[in-house]
């Protein structure tokens, strides 16, 4: 599967992963049958000597098979570049800012319902609430007792932080144990919280840095590229945390772990 089209700001480029060299034999011809036209059109198209009607590009996007959104902004692409005047070009250029800002807002991506501001300033005062509410979910981690020993922590530190957790309706006791409740959290990028909240799992990662676990992974780099491809990896990088997260929701609870993402200007 290619890069979405979220991660690009012509509809050429977007095509060209599926109709250039790297796409499958015969591909271009495939297109150019379906949009009823010759293949030397979509050559044309290609090489930015012609331009998709609407039509074709509606057609497109279902020989693409892509969702509604990716098809609504594959369309915007295409009005983009088709645009006639300056004054239209722009109007749609912020139109595919707007659509491009809205997808960027992880709280958009994840719409969780968020804990009141007093519960909030506690849960994300530390590290400690959302490690002991994650691992609720572990069957063999369900008491104080077994928390505390495996995360080697005070046992009155445990018990008030799960007491906290339960007062707030994240996790539950019951006959085994503690267990999380269906309530799931996401702290916006617009809360005053937030910054706490990085903070808390960078000096947590850095502690695990000095463990040197074999299994563990830690990756930091420095590049340069241009602004484009950085809003194409960035995209991948949100694309990648709903993978995650999908993958999270199907799987058995066995053991907590953390992970990371950062992609910051340097400047």
């Amino acid at each position: 599967m290619g890069q979405s089209v979220f991660g690009f700001r012509g509809y050429r480029e977007f095509l060209e992963q599926h109709l250039g060299k790297s796409a499958p034999r015969g591909q271009r011809q495939r297109l150019a049958k379906f949009l009823k036209c010759q293949p030397a059109y979509v050559s044309r198209v290609m090489k930015g000597k012609a331009e998709l009607s609407l039509e074709q590009a509606e057609a497109t996007t279902r020989f693409l098979r892509l969702s509604e959104p990716e098809s609504r902004f594959f369309l915007l692409l295409v009005l983009h570049d088709r645009a006639g005047t300056p004054g239209l070009r722009a109007r749609f250029k912020d139109e595919i800012e707007k659509e491009l800002n809205s997808r960027s807002s992880i709280k958009n991506r994840m719409r969780s319902p968020e804990l009141s501001p007093e519960v909030s300033r506690r849960y994300y005062a530390s590290w400690l609430p959302s490690l002991l509410h994650v691992a609720a979910s572990v069957p063999e981690l369900r008491t104080v007792e077994r928390l505390s020993s495996r995360f080697r922590l005070d046992p009155s530190a445990a018990a008030s932080t799960l007491e906290f957790l339960e007062d707030a309706g994240l996790i539950e006791h019951g006959r085994n144990g503690y267990r999380i409740t269906n309530r799931s959290i996401h702290l916006g990028g617009d809360s005053a919280l937030v910054t706490q909240h990085h903070s808390n799992w960078r000096l947590r990662c850095l502690e695990s840095l000095n463990r040197e676990r074999r299994n563990d992974l830690h990756y930091s780099s420095v590049i340069s590229c241009s602004y484009r491809d950085k809003e194409r990896i960035r995209e991948l990088m949100l694309n990648c945390i709903a993978e995650i997260r999908a993958i999270v929701r199907e799987s058995p609870e066995e053991e907590v772990f953390a992970y990371l993402f950062d992609l910051f200007e340097m400047s």
